[in-house]
């Protein structure tokens, strides 16, 4: 299935439906020297509705207008913050505010690098759930995993069980010419090209893996019988495009490594 971006009359990139009850809400940045980078959060709506990241704070009121436009507000019952970075988490502490129902789930360093800076949450309100952590949301049960590349040492994903859409967080995400909700928008070059430079540039330690813990890590993901893969920071991948990029990224520590812009 392919699906393309609507957009409002504000000219924003309206939320795009992934799988039963899943929901990607979208935003992206202009790069300097071209191209976009999406910064995405995603919704399950099912008994426990839960959000999982929160994006930037610029661009805090398109993200709760697109949230409340398919989940009531006192309907939150959780928030999943895959870590601490601002452009995860820059939307938690409003949404805490304005979901009096809702528990904050994170990693125990999670919520200690979030304490120090502006996103500041209630300790009450908060619980840790960890790798390999299964929460029970009523009528579907998720499952905690660390991906294979990440880039703050609290990162954690997210697999729902019952759709196995898989919360990828910075792994397997992609620079592209312009937003883009599914890969099959794109030429598949274009998409391999934004694929190796961003997680290159994003997780600088790749070309220092062992091998052997590499393939270790990457049987943790083909284990799973993944139909959907969102990141926060790339396309959407379904289908036959998701043993594509699991491929794409068992191949990565080996590629030779691309020098990013000068200015």
């Amino acid at each position: 299935m392919t699906s393309t971006i609507t957009t409002s009359n504000d000219n924003r990139a309206q939320p795009v439906q992934i799988a039963a009850d899943t929901y990607v809400l979208q935003d992206h940045r202009v790069l300097a020297g071209g191209g976009v980078l999406h910064v995405n959060s995603m919704l399950i709506r099912g008994a426990e509705p839960i959000v999982v990241d929160t994006g930037v704070p610029g661009n805090r009121d398109a993200f709760l207008d697109d949230l409340f436009a398919l989940v009531e507000p006192a309907d939150v019952r959780w928030l999943f913050l895959s870590h601490d970075d601002v452009d995860h988490s820059g939307n938690a502490a409003a949404l805490v505010r304005e979901c009096p129902n809702a528990t904050v789930l994170t990693t125990w360093i999670g919520a200690q690098r979030l304490a120090t800076g502006e996103q500041r949450l209630p300790p009450e309100r908060c619980r840790w759930l960890d790798d390999g952590g299964v929460l029970d949301i009523g009528d579907r049960a998720l499952v905690a995993q660390c991906p294979p590349l990440y880039d703050a040492p609290g990162t954690r994903g997210l697999i729902d069980t019952s759709t196995n859409v898989f919360w990828s967080v910075d792994c397997f995400a992609a620079y592209v010419p312009a937003p883009t909700v599914d890969i099959d928008e794109i030429d598949l070059d274009v998409w391999h090209d934004g694929f190796v430079r961003f997680h290159q540039w994003n997780t600088p330690w790749l070309d220092a893996v062992d091998a052997g813990w590499w393939q270790r890590t990457m049987a943790r993901v083909t284990s799973r019988q993944l139909a959907v893969i969102a990141s926060a920071h790339g396309p959407v991948l379904r289908g036959r495009h998701v043993e594509r990029a699991v491929e794409a990224l068992r191949e990565l520590p080996a590629l030779p490594w691309v020098e990013s812009p000068e200015k």
